[in-house]
């Protein structure tokens, strides 16, 4: 999954190789750099067991009691979103528009209809 905020790019995977238990996400493009924030963001790593991993960005210095919640499980990867249309109002990406739920191409423009 990747999530851009501003400039900003977190991109996080999983693994399904059962000995593999390093994290595997990249900031801005640097594999496994440092991660204590991400756009100015404060962000928690937590490590449940070897297959699951949990990254928490807390958005609430700015979006009272919002976050962004990754975790993973193998290769699984599942994202949360806390938060309402103040926070994710102008979003847009792989669940499609936040207001209509339509799905744009990377162009931000295309509508895709051929799933």
């Amino acid at each position: 999954v990747a999530i851009k905020i501003g400039n900003d790019i977190l991109e996080i995977e999983g693994s399904a190789d059962g000995d593999d238990a390093d994290a595997h996400y990249w900031i801005n493009f640097e594999y496994q750099g440092d991660l204590d924030t991400f756009a100015d963001f404060p962000v928690t790593q937590k490590l449940p067991s070897t297959y699951k991993r949990r990254y928490i960005i807390d958005l609430s210095s700015k979006y009272p009691g919002a976050s962004i919640v990754v975790q993973l499980y193998k290769e699984f990867v599942r994202v949360q979103f806390n938060g309402d249309q103040s926070v994710f109002g102008n979003t847009v990406g792989l669940l499609g528009d936040y207001k209509t739920g339509e799905l744009v191409a990377r162009d931000g423009s295309t509508v895709l209809n051929d799933f």
